[in-house]
């Protein structure tokens, strides 16, 4: 499996996150650092609403291998974030 597409950043706020990117096969996921906060994996279908798949509250190394095709990100929503720094990163496989 070859990770095609790469999203990363850190989250120091709520209602802040990393930038969303296109996923039509398997979807990595990657959340370190030192941190207290709620950080959701979402996805949007519809290019508007954006809506929770799960959501993390420790480090984490995670793989979704069957990814509805969609937009996906990281996010804390607004009162989700008490403390620290979370390290996020996406790798996306767009191969078809």
């Amino acid at each position: 499996m070859g990770y095609t597409r790469k999203s990363s950043g850190s989250i120091t706020a709520q209602n802040t996150g990393i930038d969303a990117m296109d996923v039509t096969n398997a979807l990595s996921i990657s959340i370190s650092g030192t941190w207290v906060a709620t950080v959701y994996l979402q996805r949007k279908h519809d290019g508007t609403n954006w809506r929770d798949v799960t959501s993390y509250t420790a480090n984490i190394e995670d793989t979704i291998e069957d990814p509805v095709g969609a937009q996906y990100r990281l996010f804390v929503k607004t009162g989700g974030f008490t403390s620290g720094t979370v390290e996020c990163l996406l790798l996306a496989d767009n191969a078809v």
